[in-house]
C-alpha cells in the first residue's frame, strides 16, 4: 500500500469530522462511493479520486455554487 489509509486514520484521530471507511478488500470505487453516501452526515458528498486534479479552493467554490 502507499500508506494513505494510515495517513487518513491519523488525520481522523485529530479531527472528529473525518471518518475512514472501508476494509481490507478492494471492492472498487462504486461500492466505496455508495458506502460513503450511506455514511455521510452532511447534505453534500464530493468524491475525489486519486487521479483527480482540483484547483485550490475547488470545494469552497462548489459549495458557493450550490448555495446559489
Amino acid at each position: 500500500t502507499d500508506g494513505s489509509r494510515a495517513l487518513l486514520a491519523a488525520e481522523a484521530a485529530r479531527d472528529p469530522r473525518l471518518r475512514v471507511l472501508g476494509d481490507a478488500a478492494n471492492r472498487g470505487p462504486a461500492i466505496r462511493i455508495n458506502q460513503a453516501a450511506q455514511a455521510a452526515r452532511g447534505a453534500w458528498l464530493h468524491p475525489v479520486d486519486g487521479d483527480d486534479l482540483l484547483p485550490p479552493n475547488a470545494t469552497q467554490w462548489l459549495m458557493a455554487q450550490a448555495r446559489r
